[in-house]
């Protein structure tokens, strides 16, 4: 996944710096998590909000499981597809 390969290079080229950096992506397709502009948008922004929600520097791909409740940003499920994270 294209996502992931930038991720995985974005924190290969920091690694050891006095800055490293870290990338999180929110992956959604369309028609299947969203038919229009606007709820593919929410789709990618929720999976995002996951991402970084987990810990940072991975990838989420938008899922049922990664809906966000609003109040306090807790996850309506305990399990979250992730790839890319690091121990």
């Amino acid at each position: 996944m294209l996502a992931e390969r930038l991720r995985s290079n974005v924190s290969s080229a920091f690694l050891g710096t006095r800055c490293p950096l870290t990338a999180s992506f929110g992956v959604a397709t369309f028609s299947e998590h969203g038919r229009g502009r606007g709820a593919l948008m929410e789709s990618c922004d929720q999976a995002l909000y996951a991402a970084k929600e987990l810990g940072r520097d991975r990838c989420i791909i938008f899922g049922a499981d990664v809906a966000v409740i609003s109040n306090g940003g807790r996850f309506l499920n305990s399990v979250i597809p992730t790839w890319g994270r690091r121990s």
